[in-house]
């Protein structure tokens, strides 16, 4: 039989969350609460608060991050142009990103016809 066993990395997992909702902030924070996942979020409210925190902030320097949760719909820098940058960055390009995105109820499809014909 095998026997599931849960991450346990040597370190905290440091994570940036780029999102400017405190609501998406507070459900992301409980949903690694509640997975175990022992890890640091840090959040970065807008795309150039984040760029700032990777290149002169609390990343500049010292570890980066293990992972950047990064929302598209962002004030002053988007979601996009925030990806770019980092793509062009040799250092932060190795940084694994996940791309999160929230959508209003009617936009729900991400302008995919219904399947309903």
């Amino acid at each position: 039989m095998s026997k599931e066993t849960a991450y346990a990395p040597s370190r905290p997992l440091e994570i940036l969350l780029v999102e400017d909702n405190p609501g998406d902030t507070f459900l992301t924070r409980e949903a690694f609460r509640k997975s175990g996942l022992a890890g640091r979020i840090v959040v970065a409210e807008n795309g150039e608060q984040a760029l700032v925190m990777l290149r002169q902030g609390r990343f500049h320097g010292r570890v980066r991050p293990d992972l950047i949760l990064l929302d598209l719909n962002l004030p002053r820098l988007d979601g996009g142009a925030v990806l770019a940058r980092l793509q062009r960055d040799p250092e932060l390009k190795k940084v694994p990103v996940v791309i999160l995105s929230g959508c209003e109820p009617e936009n729900a499809s991400g302008g995919m016809p219904s399947r309903r014909a």
